[in-house]
């Protein structure tokens, strides 16, 4: 049985949105999937569709010429980093060859956009980009047991359902310290943006806590000293810069829970930044009513808050030797996650999902 990825290439450019993808492809190709490479030509204007459509004329008979009859497809949803939108290219030719040669197909879920910024995501149905790859694969890998539930809701069998539970996040030539003292401070990561995470302006207001902040966007008016920033890192080298204390994963504009859309997503998907602080070997700190704060309680690797504003007791309330069994569970995790152990597994169980369904008479 042959294995193969389909994938778009990178942009070239490194960062924190093409982290997941791109480490995904590494570990799918340790895994044993052949990458096939497919192009988009996404066209500069009008003048450019005659030269489009022969590239796609001539990628259709490549696929059809390479790719053998019974293969294991494995795709990864957004399909593109180019462009955005539905990827109609892309799909029409996995829909027609699929059926011409008998391709059995995985697909790999990073983010359902269509629920994404949502203010009540759990009830939103699907798009038209994820309903064709939902009705296509034969396996889908998603984030956790919670989104699972949100693609039963939307029609996909649960036995077609494979819960990723974590993204992996590969540093290669990294391990994080296995030591390190309790510190009172909170590091956030990622898009700082104020309408991701307008919850920073109010960070000098919650006492006895140092926050380090790291990523692009930051509004970056005055506040007490105990709020530091840091700039920005590539994803590879940010998990070398963080060393003490705890990340935290957390969205929205209030201190006192994840509100809006983008802080309700929590309530759904398993955040890529909760990884990088795992890569890091930082316990973490997540809202109580997030996915993730059952993996969280369930690994031992760090502690889930109402509010923000809970943070100075739930430290206050941490000795020495809580903190270090918090560190020793999370460097386990990362371990695991710095050697692609959560994805391998997940496409391990695909793969027999695609057995046994062959089995059958």
């Amino acid at each position: 049985m042959r294995k193969i990825q389909l994938f778009e290439p990178q942009t070239g450019e490194r960062h924190a949105g093409s982290k997941a993808p791109g480490d995904v492809q590494t570990i799918a190709a340790e895994a044993g999937f052949e990458p096939f490479m497919m192009h988009r030509h996404v066209p500069r204007n009008r003048l450019w569709f005659p030269a489009m459509r022969f590239c796609r004329l001539l990628q259709r008979h490549r696929y059809r010429r390479d790719i053998p009859r019974d293969a294991v497809l494995f795709v990864q949803f957004p399909t593109s980093l180019v462009g955005g939108g539905f990827n109609r290219p892309m799909t029409e030719l996995i829909r027609t060859v699929k059926a011409e040669k008998g391709h059995r197909i995985v697909s790999l879920i990073h983010d359902v956009e269509c629920i994404r910024g949502k203010s009540n995501p759990l009830s939103q149905p699907m798009s038209q980009d994820l309903r064709f790859w939902s009705e296509t694969a034969d396996v889908l890998l998603v984030h956790n047991k919670t989104m699972a539930d949100w693609f039963v809701r939307n029609g996909v069998p649960r036995e077609k359902l494979v819960a990723l539970d974590l993204f992996d996040y590969l540093v290669p030539g990294f391990a994080p310290a296995r030591d390190g003292a309790f510190r009172r401070s909170v590091c956030v990561a990622g898009n700082l943006m104020p309408s991701k995470a307008g919850y920073l302006r109010e960070l000098a207001s919650i006492p006895d806590v140092d926050w380090d902040l790291y990523g692009p966007n930051f509004d970056s008016s005055p506040g007490d000293g105990r709020v530091h920033y840091h700039g920005v890192f590539p994803p590879e080298k940010l998990p070398t810069v963080l060393e003490s204390g705890f990340g935290l994963v957390w969205d929205g504009e209030s201190t006192e829970t994840c509100a809006g859309g983008m802080g309700e997503y929590l309530r759904i998907n398993t955040p890529h930044k909760l990884s990088l602080y795992l890569a890091a070997g930082l316990p973490v700190i997540v809202w109580e009513e997030a996915a993730v704060a059952d993996f969280v309680q369930t690994y031992g690797i760090g502690i889930s808050v109402q509010s923000l504003l809970d943070i100075p007791n739930a430290l206050g309330r941490l000795s020495e030797s809580d903190y270090s069994a918090l560190k020793r569970n999370t460097l386990a995790v990362s371990e695991k996650l710095r050697s692609g152990f959560f994805t391998k597994t997940a496409l391990a169980k695909a793969l027999a999902i695609l057995d046994n369904t062959a089995q059958r008479p």
